[in-house]
């Protein structure tokens, strides 16, 4: 009797186990697939849509995946990609004012917290930081450790943090180098022709 009952147990633990496996491999992939089909619509602030009608599906999208999230308990057992990936869909979700910004600063803190020298985990959050009204020049070390991390892209970013901070020949200086490496990126060249001539002014959000 007690030889069945502990293969009960082995099987019932090895079922269990598998299950949980399934279903954090199916969460990761939904992570990605998210991301790569919305992030082009709600990466930035403010995002941008093809339509009304095309708003309304991609909320909707967000917020099924954001109920989904909130019911996962991010912590060190899951996998450092999952972490950022959900880190990032809680920012992006910001991006929709859906109230997610604290969600998004904690999951990118356990993110780096695991992995300090995590390339994009450093850019993503700094990237989040500078979108935001309060936390904007808080993205600066974030941003700093992602481009020595070798993210160019963190350039372009910092370029327009020196210019928030009003050291304008810093920021231009950024920009020019960021646009010699991009220089098929004609927003890049309207921002540096903004910032020589004064036509747009940088201030540092409150």
């Amino acid at each position: 009797m007690r030889i069945k009952y502990f293969k009960f147990l082995i099987i019932l633990i090895v079922c269990t186990y598998s299950t949980y496996s399934i279903s954090v491999i199916d969460l990761d992939t939904e992570l990605k697939r998210f991301i790569i089909e919305n992030s082009p619509y709600i990466k930035d602030y403010p995002p941008h849509f093809k339509s009304k009608k095309h708003k309304k599906v991609i909320i909707k999208k967000t917020k099924a995946m954001i109920n989904k999230l909130d019911k996962t308990e991010l912590n060190k057992e899951n996998s450092i990609e999952s972490i950022i990936n959900a880190a990032q869909i809680y920012a992006m979700a910001h991006n929709l004012d859906l109230g997610t910004g604290t969600k998004a600063k904690e999951a990118f803190s356990l993110a780096l917290k695991l992995q300090p020298e995590n390339s994009k985990a450093n850019y993503l959050y700094g990237m989040f930081l500078i979108s935001t009204q309060k936390y904007q020049l808080d993205s600066e070390k974030y941003l700093l450790k992602a481009y020595s991390l070798g993210v160019e892209d963190a350039l372009f970013s910092l370029g327009l943090i020196e210019l928030m901070k009003g050291n304008k020949p810093k920021g231009i200086a950024l920009l020019e180098q960021f646009s010699k490496k991009n220089p098929s990126n004609k927003y890049v060249l309207r921002i540096l022709d903004g910032a020589k001539s004064n036509r747009i002014q940088f201030k540092k959000s409150q």
